[in-house]
């Protein structure tokens, strides 16, 4: 039994919850992975309808709080609170789910579908999709790592771009790019964007990245 619990795998949220962005980011990522697999995460706690509208709370509280004021930072920090503390409830019920698997990859491929990171397993260093704020204003730079999405055997592709500002639930097209970095103008300044990518090679479209939310500067 204390070996079993000894290579018990646990999920983990792995943000720091003053951060807004990284809340944001990870609370997508639990959303939108639960979200893909209704059958495997068939009750989640809060239900995602009730994490999805948290999560648009904290989005427009984050816009009011970049325009200035005590009071808005104040609001902002309460419903981002709020929204971590489902994140950990949502992380304790993805723990129920690896305690049923039957075995370590399955529980491992639990954790990751819901979202999460695995615990002990240190945060890839090169992620999938780095976001940062350009110049000029409401301008950002997009690097996706080409040798995840491509694979390291010289696979060719071309890499297409998508943003939203709902929260996930409509998409906006960017032109698609043969190398794995684009730019994106014209966004709104203090608001939360989240951004995707993915690629097409000849055996066809592959699968969306999570989303990376950032406040657009």
């Amino acid at each position: 039994m204390r070996e079993l619990h000894l290579h018990r795998v646990r999920p983990m949220l792995n943000i720091d919850p003053r951060i807004t962005a990284e809340v944001m980011e990870r609370a997508h990522a639990v959303d939108n992975g639960m979200g893909k697999d209704p059958a495997l995460y068939s009750a989640p706690v809060p239900s995602l309808v009730i994490l999805s509208a948290q999560i648009a709370r904290v989005d427009v509280a984050q816009q009011a709080a970049a325009a200035g004021g005590r009071v808005a930072a104040a609001t902002r920090n309460v419903e981002r609170a709020l929204l971590v503390g489902m994140l950990e409830t949502e992380c304790a019920y993805v723990q129920t789910l690896c305690d049923a698997a039957p075995g370590r990859e399955q529980a491992i491929a639990v954790v990751l579908g819901a979202g999460l990171l695995v615990a002990g397993v240190p945060r890839r260093s090169d992620p999938t999709l780095k976001v940062t704020n350009g110049a000029p204003s409401g301008t950002v730079d997009l690097d996706a790592n080409a040798g995840e999405l491509l694979g390291r055997t010289g696979k060719r592709g071309y890499f297409n771009w998508q943003h939203t500002t709902d929260g996930g639930q409509s998409f906006h097209d960017a032109p698609s790019t043969p190398h794995a970095s684009t730019r994106i103008g014209g966004l709104t300044p203090f608001t939360m964007v989240g951004f995707r990518v993915s690629v097409t090679t000849r055996k066809g479209p592959g699968e969306w990245s999570p989303i990376v939310t950032i406040l657009i500067l």
